[in-house]
């Protein structure tokens, strides 16, 4: 969070000084001061204020993910909850950063935010890594998922982090698969960029064509 020190010098009605002592930006763009005000004539009674802006800046946004069509046995947890609480998934559940969706030895399926019908596999740990207006991304703890991403608006993005890769889809259908020491991308149509977290390399997989990263790069 930035901080600033100012002094501001308002007009109101009167001769006075308003002074500020601190300022930060807020999560939403906005700007909120404290500061002090003198409200009389002489100087003789200092008010404290507090001021907040309207946004001034481009927001931290973080829009919540809602699911449907929900099949199979697919358990999700909400961040916020004191532990991890799991419960069965179901239509219309809303999912932020934070929240974490598993299988255990049944898979399941879903689609999530009217774009991306995830089929997941039994034994499979999917955690909400980030949401913003133009990405989202799915850290891929364990197991394995095939994805059919659809209709996606102009200029979104869904990010697949992994241990070892990360892949970069626009719209598409693919698997991923991760056992803690490689990350497997399978392209079913259209292609996905990936990239290795070793070296940085980048490979364009397409339809038919699948990728392997390990600790020794893309293989």
């Amino acid at each position: 969070t930035k901080s600033y020190n100012a002094k501001i010098n308002a007009t109101l009605d009167s001769k006075s000084d308003d002074y500020a002592y601190s300022m930060v930006l807020t999560r939403d763009g906005s700007y909120a001061l404290v500061g002090s005000t003198v409200s009389s004539w002489d100087g003789s009674h200092v008010d404290v204020f507090f001021v907040k802006t309207e946004s001034l800046e481009n927001p931290i946004t973080s829009s919540p993910l809602v699911i449907s069509d929900v099949s199979g046995s697919v358990n999700v947890v909400t961040s916020g909850l004191t532990g991890d609480v799991w419960t069965q998934a179901n239509n219309g559940d809303v999912l932020s950063e934070g929240s974490k969706i598993s299988t255990e030895e049944n898979g399941g399926s879903f689609t999530l935010a009217e774009t991306t019908t995830l089929e997941i596999q039994p034994n499979t740990l999917i955690e909400i890594e980030s949401i913003t207006d133009q990405t989202s991304t799915l850290l891929l703890h364990e197991g394995e998922f095939t994805a059919d991403v659809e209709d996606f608006p102009s200029g979104e993005t869904l990010i697949i982090d992994m241990s070892q890769a990360v892949a970069e889809i626009t719209g598409t259908v693919f698997t991923v698969t991760e056992t803690g020491t490689e990350s497997t991308l399978s392209v079913k149509e259209g292609s996905v960029v990936f990239t290795s977290k070793v070296d940085g390399k980048t490979v364009t997989v397409y339809s038919g064509q699948k990728v392997v990263a390990t600790a020794t790069g893309l293989g």
